[in-house]
């Protein structure tokens, strides 16, 4: 009897590193993500990166108190929904983009040569255009995601989404009833 047990003991101590070091390599390796996966992450950080730098420049430099408010919120809401989703994209070997994409880049260019009534109309002309992109790309993320931590970012983050986007159509509106106020007849 002595031997088996002896043997056993052998193998078992064999063994065990091995099943250790497997274990390492497979808590240590990110989930496999598709490319649907890592296209919404990356949209979304995208998104969430120049809504907050837009935010900071509409802080800045509007020329109404209803367009500063809203850049201010802009800023405060995306700073929350950037740090969700950057602890969510770490944990699947994503990282932050260093720069915005070049649709992105185009338009806070736009907006930032203007001033005044103009930077109002061109700021809140792009929080519509951008926030419509991103309820749809959110909306269908929710639906149809694979992973389960960013579907239930982009599930979380909808109404806020959504909320953005009815404060800005108010904003545009609000602005457009002054324009037409200030004409004179």
């Amino acid at each position: 009897m002595r031997p088996t047990f002896a043997l056993f003991g052998l193998v078992l101590a064999a063994a065990l590193p091995v099943a250790a070091a497997a274990q390492d390599q497979s808590s240590a390796a990110p989930p496999a993500l598709d490319r649907a996966d890592r296209q919404f992450a990356e949209t979304a950080m995208a998104g969430n990166m120049a809504e907050m730098r837009l935010g900071k420049l509409g802080e800045e430099r509007a020329d109404t108190t209803a367009v500063r408010d809203f850049a201010s919120r802009m800023v405060q809401d995306h700073t929350q929904a950037e740090q969700k989703l950057t602890g969510i994209a770490t944990g699947l070997g994503l990282k932050e983009p260093a720069e915005l994409p070049p649709d992105k880049r185009r338009a806070y260019d736009k907006v930032s040569g203007t001033a005044g009534p103009a930077f109002d109309r061109a700021f809140m002309s792009v929080m519509v255009e951008d926030h419509r992109q991103a309820i749809g790309d959110y909306q269908r993320y929710s639906e149809r995601g694979a992973n389960a931590e960013l579907k239930g970012y982009a599930s979380e983050t909808l109404p806020k989404l959504q909320e953005h986007m009815r404060m800005a159509e108010e904003v545009q509106a609000g602005l457009k009833s002054k324009e037409q106020a200030e004409v004179p007849r």
